[in-house]
C-alpha cells in the first residue's frame, strides 16, 4: 500500500528538517515518545536503560542516527501504525411497505478501512552495549465491513397480489492490513563480538497488519402471505392463494488483504570511530536538505509543465 505514494510526497518528506541534539536518555521501564515532527534524528548519545520503550513518532520514514549507543535488556523501540476503522452497518429497514406496495431492499453496509502502513525506520548507530532490544513495526490491521441491512417486508393484509419482500443488503468489503515497516540496521562498535552477537540481540517484528472481517449481508424480507379467496371450484368455496417470495439475500462482503511483511537488513562494522556526531553530520545533514529541496522544485516545475500540457 505505501507504493501508493507519489513521488512528490516522497520528497517533501524527506525534506524535512534534521533534529539534532546532544543526547537521548530513557531511564529504566520509562517510556517516551520521541519528540519533534521529523523523519530524521541525530544523537551525540543514546542511552535505553533496561525495560525502556521508545515510541516513534508517525512518519512514513524515519532515520535515527547516534555516536555512541547504550542499550539494556528489554529495550523496545515501537511504532504506531493504525487500525482501519469499521465499516457502517446498512440501513435496517423494520416497518413493513406500504399496502401492496413494492418493498425496498436493506442498506449495503460500508467497506472497512484499510490498516496504516507502519514506519521505515534506519538506524545508524555505534555500538558501546547491547542487551536485548525489540523494534516492534507492525501494520495496522484493517477494518471489519459492515453488515448488511435487513430488507422490507411486503405488506401483509391478505388482500394484495403476490408481492416479493424486499432483499437483504450486501456485507461490506474487509479493509486491507497496512505494511509492516522496512527495517535497515546500520550498526559499528569497537567490538567485533558484539557485532558478531547483533542478530541474537536484536528482534525485529514488522509483519503485516491483519485484514478485517468482511461484512454479512442480510436474509430477504418475507414476501406476502398466501390466503383463501372465495371462488366456486370443484373442491368447495375457497382457493389458496400462494404468497410472494421471499426476498434475495446480499451477498456477504469480499475478504480483506493481510499487509505485506517489511523488509529487513542487517550491515555491520568494526571501527574504533563513532560512526555519527551532532557536530559532524549537521553540514552532511543541510547539503541533503538542499539537494533534495532542488530535487523537489524541479519535479514541481515538471508536474506542472505536464498539466499544462493536457
Amino acid at each position: 500500500m505505501r507504493h501508493g505514494f507519489s513521488f512528490l510526497v516522497l520528497l517533501t518528506s524527506l525534506v524535512s528538517t534534521a533534529v539534532s541534539a546532544a543526547d537521548l536518555h530513557l531511564k529504566a521501564n520509562e517510556t517516551r515518545v520521541l519528540e519533534g515532527n521529523s523523519s530524521s534524528y541525530v544523537f551525540d548519545s543514546l542511552i535505553l536503560e533496561d525495560g525502556a520503550t521508545l515510541i516513534l513518532p508517525p512518519q512514513p520514514f524515519l532515520h535515527i542516527s547516534a555516536a555512541q549507543v547504550s542499550i539494556g535488556t528489554g529495550v523496545t523501540i515501537q511504532g504506531v501504525a493504525k487500525s482501519g476503522g469499521r465499516g457502517a452497518n446498512g440501513e435496517a429497514l423494520s416497518e413493513a411497505a406500504a399496502s401492496c406496495g413494492k418493498p425496498v431492499a436493506g442498506g449495503s453496509g460500508e467497506d472497512g478501512l484499510p490498516g496504516q502502513d507502519a514506519t521505515d525506520l534506519t538506524l545508524d548507530w555505534h555500538l558501546l552495549k547491547l542487551g536485548s532490544l525489540n523494534i516492534e513495526l507492525e501494520g495496522g490491521a484493517g477494518g471489519d465491513g459492515g453488515h448488511g441491512g435487513a430488507g422490507q417486508a411486503a405488506d401483509d393484509n391478505g388482500n394484495c397480489e403476490r408481492i416479493r419482500g424486499g432483499a437483504g443488503g450486501r456485507g461490506g468489503q474487509a479493509g486491507d492490513g497496512g505494511d509492516g515497516g522496512d527495517v535497515q540496521l546500520n550498526l559499528s562498535a569497537k567490538n567485533p563480538a558484539l557485532l558478531q552477537a547483533v542478530r541474537d540481540l536484536i528482534r525485529v517484528n514488522n509483519d503485516g497488519g491483519a485484514a478485517g472481517s468482511p461484512g454479512s449481508g442480510a436474509k430477504g424480507a418475507e414476501g406476502t402471505p398466501g390466503h383463501y379467496i372465495n371462488r366456486k371450484s370443484l373442491s368447495g368455496n375457497k382457493t389458496w392463494v400462494a404468497g410472494g417470495k421471499q426476498g434475495d439475500s446480499g451477498a456477504d462482503g469480499e475478504p480483506g488483504r493481510e499487509g505485506a511483511s517489511g523488509r529487513t537488513a542487517f550491515s555491520v562494522a568494526a571501527t574504533k570511530t563513532p560512526a555519527v556526531s551532532t557536530a559532524s553530520t549537521e553540514s552532511t545533514l543541510e547539503a541533503r536538505v538542499q539537494s533534495l529541496e532542488s530535487q523537489l522544485k524541479e519535479a514541481l516545475h515538471r508536474i506542472e509543465a505536464l498539466e499544462q500540457a493536457q
